[in-house]
């Protein structure tokens, strides 16, 4: 799950969800928002308690990290491309695991580059009996 406040109630219901049918939750969070005093709500957990895992992408509280003269609030939030690198970062180590373990993952390519295209059709074929939508 991926909250940066780490209270996002659908998040949250979803990672309390999960967790009840016995699957692990690993959740991206700004541990400095969620334990701030904004972002705390007595009567409600947030993903610090519900996940297994806790990733701190290292965000400011209210994920705005510039301020401009004459406006009050900050402004550019920075989770969403922090949260884009740590969750590439972990498909490429999972990937380099599975390789290590002998069960390399279909990894589908740009269309853009030459065989791109035959690569992705081979990927789809392999998961198209397992991925519904593909």
């Amino acid at each position: 799950m991926i909250s940066n406040s780490g209270g996002n109630r659908v998040a949250v219901e979803l990672a309390a969800a999960a967790r009840e049918r016995g699957m692990p939750v690993i959740a991206i969070v700004s541990a400095a928002h969620a334990g701030s005093a904004q972002a705390v709500q007595a009567d409600k957990p947030s993903l610090l308690e519900v996940a297994d895992i806790v990733i701190d992408n290292l965000g400011e509280a209210g994920d705005a990290s510039v301020r401009v003269e004459g406006i009050p609030a900050r402004m550019g939030p920075t989770s969403t491309v922090v949260g884009a690198a740590i969750i590439h970062a972990i498909s490429a180590e999972a990937a380099a695991r599975a390789v290590a373990a002998g069960t390399p993952p279909a990894v589908f390519a740009s269309s853009n580059v030459a065989g791109g295209d035959e690569r992705n059709a081979a990927a789809i074929a392999r998961y198209r009996g397992r991925v519904r939508s593909l």
